[in-house]
């Protein structure tokens, strides 16, 4: 409100992998160059000072403070310049890189993806520093996209005790009356064939043994 009151603008800055961003505001968007960015990173809830000029961009302004943090941590390549290190992020909307002391690393080694743990933002003069929270893997490593990805939005790869508890007390036989007018093929050996990060499970074959053959049922 104060921000407000003093004629800034209060909203969610969208970079771009270009350096320059676009403050997401009630009356509309304000462009924000580059240099114009001061310290702030991709998400944040920043407060800006609006232009008296319009650009050819439209409405735009300099970001003059950060209101709000929206990342306490990034994913990204962990690079040993000497006794430093710095994380590169993978999302290059993320324009910061983190400085690592030595003592900060955590066993990360030049190359690694890791999850560096943001102490210091940055500032017009001061770079953000960090430590290596976690070492994820190496770039070529199976699946490391996928995990890199979990880690910047933070997502659940586990079930709660609660939900874990419930999904125990299901009861698993199958009612008579669901059998009847239906075709039982339990017998068989019958599995998915649907990927692991398939969102749903509805592919599968059956293989059989038929007079000295293999028989392929497709369900």
């Amino acid at each position: 409100k104060h921000a407000r009151r003093s004629g800034l603008v209060v909203g969610r800055l969208s970079m771009t992998r270009r350096g320059y961003g676009f403050v997401e505001a009630p009356e509309g968007d304000y462009y924000v160059g580059a240099k114009d960015v001061g310290g702030a990173m991709h998400r944040d809830i920043v407060a800006i000072k609006p232009d008296a000029k319009v650009r050819r961009q439209g409405r735009s302004g300099r970001v003059v403070k950060v209101v709000e943090r929206a990342n306490e941590t990034l994913v990204g390549i962990f690079e040993r310049h000497g006794s430093v290190g710095i994380v590169v992020p993978a999302d290059r909307r993320i324009r910061t890189e983190v400085f690592v002391a030595p003592q900060g690393a955590n066993g990360a080694t030049d190359g690694d993806v890791v999850v560096a743990r943001i102490t210091q933002y940055p500032t017009h003069r001061h770079a953000a520093q960090g430590y290596v929270e976690e070492v994820v893997g190496r770039p070529g490593d199976p699946g490391i996209a996928i995990e890199i990805i979990i880690r910047e939005h933070g997502l659940f790869t586990e079930f709660d005790e609660e939900a874990l508890a419930e999904a125990d007390g299901i009861e698993q036989a199958v009612a008579a009356e669901e059998v009847a007018g239906r075709r039982d093929i339990r017998d068989r050996f019958t599995f998915t064939i649907d990927p692991v990060d398939a969102r749903d499970f509805d592919d599968a074959i059956t293989v059989d043994h038929v007079d000295g053959r293999i028989r392929l049922g497709v369900q």
